[in-house]
């Protein structure tokens, strides 16, 4: 299924974690690698989504159109 789905693109994340601040249950910070990473599309509302967005200090979070599969929620590499 294609939808809007929300990426973190790890070449450019500092994990600052204000993602996983803000929306804990889509964004964890992947302790190992010092990067946010997207670990479920559904885990908060859109508005904290949204939020997490915006408050990226390095714009490393964007919307995208894409597989819904929360597997799929990093970036590529």
């Amino acid at each position: 299924m294609t939808a809007r789905v929300v990426r973190v693109d790890p070449s450019v994340c500092v994990g600052s974690a204000t993602c996983s601040s803000t929306a804990p249950g889509v964004f964890a910070l992947d302790q190992e690698a010092g990067v946010a990473r997207v670990i479920s599309q559904d885990g908060a509302p859109i508005t904290d989504i949204e939020e997490a967005v915006s408050l990226c200090p390095v714009e490393a979070i964007a919307w995208e159109t894409g597989d819904r599969d929360p597997s799929s929620g990093a970036s590529p590499a």
